[in-house]
């Protein structure tokens, strides 16, 4: 009887322990969701003008393709090791939404971003196009990613996505990809 007595007390206490763990992660996650806005690398949804003046506090210049018809919102991410993403919300779309459903620039840090570009063009089947003060790495038509190096940006690399096959290229050739701010 004793001994069925401390199996008892046992299973009790693990149990006691497995429920306040798993208390402890969901306050930590219904938590979290507050305490992170403004905060590196939390999204933050705004308004054309508000994105213009968050523009002056990133870390570096970001690149966005202006204004588009149909955008509701712009998603800011700016990231602790200097990733800036901008998300091109549409619809009833909130900030974090985790479909990629959504036109989106890229501005990363990369130490000489024209070699990197160059090489990985040589890994790859993708070339590198020549344009007026910049080059584009792209998938070609079908892709949903291109890459491109400003001239008088030598250590930052743009990444345009699309969900739209085709059009991240187009919109890095174009010339339509301008600093933010």
């Amino acid at each position: 009887m004793n001994r069925l007595r401390k199996l008892d007390v046992r299973i009790w206490i693990g149990g006691l322990i497995v429920v306040v763990i798993v208390a402890a992660g969901a306050i930590a996650l219904l938590d979290g969701g507050d305490s992170d806005e403004g905060s590196p690398g939390a999204a933050v949804a705004l308004s054309e003008s508000e994105l213009r003046t968050e523009a002056g506090s990133l870390s570096h210049p970001a690149f966005w393709v202006g204004p588009r018809s149909g955008t509701t919102s712009y998603e800011l991410t700016s990231t602790p090791d200097g990733r800036i993403y901008i998300r091109y919300l549409t619809g009833e779309a909130e900030a974090g939404d985790p479909q990629p459903d959504f036109l989106t620039i890229g501005t990363y840090s990369v130490p000489d971003a024209r070699q990197a570009l160059h090489k990985a063009s040589r890994e790859g089947s993708e070339k590198v196009s020549r344009h007026n003060g910049y080059e584009v790495l792209s998938g070609g038509g079908g892709g949903n990613n291109a890459y491109v190096v400003f001239d008088d940006e030598p250590d930052l690399q743009v990444e345009v996505f699309s969900p739209e096959p085709g059009e991240a290229a187009e919109l890095a050739a174009s010339g339509s990809l301008k600093p933010l701010g």
